[in-house]
């Protein structure tokens, strides 16, 4: 699954939200989930932050959601 190193910089800023995403059902063993984050290393604290968020901000408004099925 991981195609950072972990001496790198993506590694230690995903370290950081990982919990978080977890926490809000982010489940790190799909392969959609892996692909998207290989493909963002620009902007990735920034989209890790805002997917936080939002999901914070549809639960605080009794909003559904489907953890594995959010998109850019």
């Amino acid at each position: 699954m991981w195609f950072w190193s972990q001496n790198s910089v993506e590694y230690e800023i995903f370290k950081q939200y990982e919990r978080a995403l977890v926490a809000i059902g982010i489940d790190f063993s799909l392969e959609e989930v892996q692909m998207a984050l290989e493909a963002c290393t620009y902007g990735l604290e920034d989209a890790l932050r805002s997917t936080i968020d939002y999901v914070l901000w549809l639960q605080k408004n009794e909003k559904s959601f489907f953890p594995n099925a959010m998109r850019d």
